[in-house]
């Protein structure tokens, strides 16, 4: 199988181009300063300036760096005690017809004096000096080394006879009008400057490129990616481009014309064969060989599972791979960009990049139907390992990115500003997940002005960090103008009532922010009236959570009027708030008018007997709520009562979870009521209500003729054997339930018995959580039988529990035949060595298991590299931390 590796046209080379107008030269010159600039604010020499280095696309108008080969050598050395030597332990001394005297001293052996002095930066500004000079002048390399060698070798008093001798070629360059002329001076100047003999007294790049300006006659080179933050990126050394603005990076990689496509071609561009070794190498390791070769590239013939074995690049070298190594035949760098098909790309990132960053460039040539979910997971998991500054540079760089998730990564305000600057010239990131990341008042400030600009954003979440009013004012003040932002997390910060009051002047104005989360803040009750002030006209906000805030009853109150109004919210959490029985009566009589809202949580609210009486009496008429939320309140045996006669009436509410209420037995013999006459609930959560193996067996009872309940959990209800065995007699007859929860109780190998035999036959479930059972290795018989026989359940959950080596061998056996299940979960299960030696077997027969959790298990390191190659070429993800 053959894929060919097409190679940009780079341009041609200056030196090859024919003598230029001073204008046109000196544009050509600015571009290439504009370029060293930025290199030099990255913690990059380049080390080997010249024209033959530099080729100019006539079709784009721009210039570009190909060899960077000294540069490479010279800035992945670390604490190098000269900066010239390379990495093979050589002194290079550049081309010596551009190279300055410190170096060519240095490569001759001789000592460079404490005056003289030796600065990285200014090699390269004497280099482009030089450059310059010989385009001017018409003077190729070889005329320069012989005429002026002799003279760069000597003293400096030698070396003022090569700039007497430069200043007359000056005065013979022919000018073609005024504006040529004027420039002359400054061109003069400039390359004066740029050969001074000692290196002190040499301009900085940034220095050039700004008296370069006054001459621009067309567009600037935008140097806005160093511009945003200045030197903000300095350790980032392995990084080499052209000076084209950072947002023009994707197109700076660009697309081959259609008549150059084809089925066989794989388009993999690098500006020059320098980059050889790092995109072959890893073009081979994750396009070739860790991932399935149809998820890499668009090539036809990728169907076939064959692997690639040889490529042919368009200039004739060829790779081929043995085993884990890649031979490559070279050929001359110039075949490789003369005679061969052109395409049009700009592409500026030239070598020495880490595998990551390399495969972001490759990726984002990829039309965005052909990048596949692997390789996007891929790269949304290496970018979490990337620092703040470095993400930012990857959001100039490239439209690859569209999620950013670095969730407790501790980056502080100054990597929030760093990435809230990228975010002002992305076009392709929607959603930004930054929590827990200590960021303050100064990231939430440049979060704000990015908001201001971005019209991609969809989803800010800065949910705990220690945002204050400042920071949420300046959000405020963004979200009056921004029209893309559709959810914005801001719970678990500092927010006081003047941050809240700025959110809520907001959204009096904004339309598009559907969802938001503000809870667990320090505002009060004034904040919480904004909030609801803006709420009777908003026509916006669909999902909202003040969840946490200890808001009272006087909080309650103003969500009254505010529900009484409100026509588009569907979704409110006012969980942990303490609004009493007088607060839910507030709500009630709300919603006696509302007739939009459909989820409504009221998490430990100290909700009592009183309380569920308002609740029972909107709910008997009210026509939309779906979803219902108790947790944690007091409302016992008599509360549950008018719960009971509310769904006895209710024919909309699907949902209802009552779990830590304190119902008991009696209790649970309401739900059975319940179940036996309401027709409309689906889901029914009732964890830690202490209903014991009685109370299941009356649920039970009636989930046996039951026909609407797809979802049950039981959590951490002290169920055991008996509790199992009415479980189990409910599915052999059940048709209907689909989801069944018994995490954190007693149901022992016994239980877990009894369970698995009704799934024998049972055709409806399909998720089965038994977290923390006590279930052991027979409990693993039991389970390894019915994972034979059963063909409906997707998913079984059996983390803290002990079936260790053995029944982990019973389970893989089962998971060859098995045919349906796509997660398993076995953290927590003293399974060693030997165990995953049983699931890798099982893994090379199994097709469906796509999600496996090994994490807290005794797998040691040779087990684990096992199963991950098992699992390189499918999509199965397993978890061992």
């Amino acid at each position: 199988m053959h894929i060919q590796i097409v190679f940009e046209y780079a341009g041609v080379a200056l030196d090859r181009l024919e003598p230029a107008t001073v204008e046109a030269t000196y544009n050509l010159m600015r571009q290439s300063a504009g370029a060293l600039s930025l290199l030099h604010n990255l913690g990059v020499t380049n080390f080997d300036v010249k024209p033959s280095s530099m080729v100019y696309d006539g079709a784009k108008d721009l210039l570009k760096f190909v060899n960077m080969g000294s540069a490479f050598g010279c800035a992945t050395r670390t604490n190098s005690p000269n900066a010239t030597v390379n990495l093979d332990g050589k002194i290079r001394s550049g081309t010596p017809a551009f190279a300055p005297p410190e170096m060519l001293k240095m490569a001759e052996g001789s000592e460079v004096a404490p005056s003289l002095g030796m600065t990285m930066p200014a090699i390269d500004v004497y280099c482009w000096g030089m450059s310059f000079y010989s385009l001017l002048s018409n003077r190729k390399s070889e005329e320069l080394e012989s005429e002026y060698m002799k003279y760069k070798l000597g003293s400096e008093a030698e070396y003022g006879v090569f700039m007497k001798l430069a200043d007359v070629n000056f005065n013979s360059v022919k000018t073609k009008n005024a504006t040529e002329s004027s420039m002359m001076e400054t061109i003069k100047n400039l390359i004066s400057s740029s050969l001074s003999y000692k290196p002190k007294e040499r301009p900085e790049m940034k220095e050039i490129v700004g008296r370069m300006r006054d001459f621009e006659r067309r567009k600037k080179v935008a140097l806005r990616y160093a511009q945003t933050e200045a030197g903000h990126h300095k350790n980032f050394k392995d990084l080499l481009m052209m000076s084209e603005q950072p947002r023009k990076m994707s197109s700076a990689l660009g697309e081959m014309p259609e008549e150059s496509k084809g089925d066989d071609v794989v388009e993999l561009k690098c500006g020059h064969a320098m980059a050889k070794e790092y995109l072959v190498n890893y073009m081979l390791e994750l396009f070739l060989k860790r991932q399935p070769c149809e998820y890499s590239c668009m090539c036809s013939m990728c169907r076939e599972p064959e692997r690639l074995k040889s490529v042919t690049l368009n200039c004739g070298c060829t790779l081929t791979k043995f085993g884990d190594k890649v031979e490559f035949s070279d050929t001359d760098y110039g075949k490789c960009r003369e005679g061969k098909p052109r395409t049009a790309t700009d592409l500026c990132i030239l070598n020495d990049y880490t595998s990551f960053k390399l495969a972001t460039m490759m990726l984002s040539e990829y039309p965005i139907e052909n990048r596949s979910p692997t390789l996007m997971d891929l790269l949304n998991e290496s970018i979490r390992k990337e620092n703040a500054k470095d993400i930012a540079w990857i959001l100039c760089s490239t439209d690859l990115v569209t999620v950013l998730d670095i969730t407790n990564s501790k980056i502080g305000d100054e990597g929030a500003k760093a990435i809230a600057e990228a975010v002002k010239i992305n076009t392709s990131l929607s959603e930004i997940f930054m929590g827990k990341n200590n960021i303050g008042n100064e990231g939430a400030r440049t979060f704000g002005e990015a908001l201001k600009v971005n019209t991609m954003l969809t989803v800010l979440d800065l949910r705990e960090n220690k945002v204050g009013n400042e920071g949420a004012k300046i959000i405020g003040e963004a979200l009056k103008a921004n029209k893309t932002l559709t959810r914005l997390e801001l719970r678990g910060n500092k927010i006081g009532n003047e941050g809240l009051i700025a959110i809520g002047e907001a959204l009096k104005v904004n339309s598009t922010l559907a969802r938001l989360n503000i809870g667990r803040n320090k505002f009060g009750v004034e904040g919480v009236r904004a909030v609801c002030d803006a709420l009777v006209s908003n026509k916006g906000l669909i999902k909202l959570s003040l969840a946490d805030s200890s808001i009272g009853t006087e909080g309650a109150k103003f969500f009254e009027d505010a529900l009484r109004s409100n026509k588009t919210m569907t979704q409110l959490d006012l969980s942990d708030n303490k609004i009493g029985d007088e607060g839910v009566k507030y709500i009630s009589d709300a919603l006696k008018v509302n007739s939009t809202l459909t989820f409504l949580l009221l998490w430990n609210n100290n909700i009592g007997v009183e309380g569920t009486r308002y609740i029972d009496d909107v709910l008997r008429t009210n026509t939309t709520l779906t979803h219902l939320e108790l947790n944690g309140n007091k409302i016992g045996v008599e509360g549950l009562k008018h719960i009971s006669e509310m769904l006895r009436a209710n024919k909309t509410l699907t949902k209802i979870s009552l779990s830590d209420t304190k119902i008991g037995v009696e209790g649970a013999k309401l739900i059975g009521n319940i179940l036996e006459t309401n027709s409309t609930l689906k889901k029914l959560e009732i964890h830690g209500t202490s209903i014991g193996d009685e109370g299941t067996r009356l649920i039970s009872e009636v989930l046996e003729t039951n026909t609407t309940l797809l979802q049950l959990e039981l959590r951490n209800n002290n169920i055991g054997v008996e509790g199992a065995r009415a479980i189990g007699k409910a599915l052999n007859s059940n048709a209907t339930l689909t989801h069944l929860e018994l995490n954190t109780n007693k149901v022992g190998d016994d239980g877990a018995r009894l369970i698995c035999e009704a799934l024998k036959t049972n055709t409806t479930l399909t998720q089965l959580r038994l977290r923390s059972n006590n279930i052991g290795y027979k409990g693993a018989v039991a389970i390894s039988e019915m994972l034979r026989v059963n063909k409906t359940l997707t998913l079984l959950d059996l983390h803290i529990n002990n079936v260790a080596d053995d029944g982990t061998k019973l389970i893989a056996e089962a998971l060859k035949a098995n045919e349906t299940l796509t997660q398993l979960n076995l953290r927590m299960n003293n399974i060693g060595i030997v165990g995953a030696k049983f699931i890798e077997e099982a893994l090379k027969m199994n097709t469906t298991i796509e999600s496996l959790d090994l994490r807290e298990n005794k797998i040691a390191v040779e087990g684990r590299e096992t199963l991950k190659r098992i699992t390189e070429h499918r999509k199965t993800k397993i978890l061992f931390h």
